[in-house]
């Protein structure tokens, strides 16, 4: 009888290991928060550089109802306001890449931090902070700053 407890305790030991292994394969939360904001920040950029009309499309979908979006002059604007102001703009389609994207995963709270380049004129990016809020199991950007800087 001891004998069989023994090797049941062995062979649970050996198993561990091996449970351990697979588990390791799955992603985690936060591998998994990070994915989806990576593709929500493609997202934007493509809607962005195509013009107004995409651009606003987007953002009606991914801004949250309270969102303040600070623009590059220090302005704070709502969620309506913004989308106001960007359905008035009369801008051209842009080539956009975006550099230097950050994610600070927080539960259900991640800030995507990054510059978005303008190819070609005019020399001019955007640094930008994005703060997603997983709500209801969509995640939606609660507040945005933008600051335009330019390129050498």
């Amino acid at each position: 009888m001891k004998f069989k407890s023994i090797i049941a305790l062995v062979v649970a030991a050996m198993m561990v290991p091996l449970g351990g292994a697979h588990a390791g394969k799955e992603k985690t939360k936060d591998q998994q928060a990070q994915e989806q904001i990576r593709q929500l920040q493609r997202e934007f950029r493509e809607a962005f550089g195509k013009g107004p009309k995409a651009a606003v499309a987007f953002l009606e979908r991914i801004l949250a109802d309270e969102a303040v979006i600070t623009e590059n002059s220090g302005e704070a604007y709502s969620k309506a306001e913004f989308l106001q102001m960007a359905k008035k703009s009369d801008r051209e389609s842009l080539a956009i890449e975006e550099k230097d994207l950050k994610l600070q995963v927080h539960g259900e709270t991640v800030i995507a931090t990054g510059l978005m380049v303008i190819k070609g004129p005019p020399r001019e990016g955007i640094r930008f902070i994005h703060v997603y809020v997983n709500q209801r199991g969509q995640w939606k950007i609660v507040a945005a700053q933008y600051t335009a800087v330019r390129r050498p």
